[in-house]
């Protein structure tokens, strides 16, 4: 007898392999995590150990997920569950900080699997960070999203609003 969790995994391999077959879609049964598989993934990116949270996405690609399903249900959602942990006091300041890298760090792996080498170029993009924002975590989601579909986008952060102006 399989564990249940085991089971489940199987299942899902099961369906998304026949499904690919027969339709030639991939279906993506991971897209919506559950609040505790969010509640892990925030445990493990600001946890002692730098491995966990890198498994864990490894787990979700080898099971099937997109990288546009881990961007949207995934790091976008544990982005914000480490603002809501930091504002309630449930994390420190060196947590949050060490959890916001690992995901630039899970950011940075992904991208070389869905960049383009070439672009549409009636597709071009600017993304910005308002003047005076610290946080730019979304700003980078958001354009490595649109990159997924072959945009060529340009982020810009930290920037005074002339130079932002100027830049554009």
């Amino acid at each position: 007898v399989l564990p249940a969790e085991a089971t489940q995994t199987l299942a899902r391999e099961i369906v998304k392999r026949l499904a690919t077959r027969a339709e030639g879609v991939i279906l993506d049964t991971n897209e919506y995590p559950s609040s505790d598989e969010l509640d892990y993934f925030c445990d493990a990116l600001a946890s002692e150990d730098d491995t966990v949270a890198a498994e864990f996405v490894m787990r979700l690609t080898n099971t099937g997920s997109s990288a546009r399903t881990i961007y949207r249900h995934y790091l976008a959602p544990v982005a914000r569950l480490l603002g809501e942990r930091w504002t309630e006091n449930a994390l420190d300041f060196t947590q949050v900080t060490i959890a916001s890298g690992r995901i630039y760090a899970i950011m940075r792996s992904m991208r070389r699997g869905f960049m383009p080498s070439t672009y549409d170029l009636s597709k071009y993009a600017i993304f910005a960070a308002v003047p005076d924002e610290n946080h730019f975590l979304g700003v980078n989601l958001a354009a490595d999203l649109f990159r997924m579909d072959g945009w060529d986008v340009r982020v810009h952060q930290g920037l005074r609003h002339e130079d932002l102006v100027r830049s554009i």
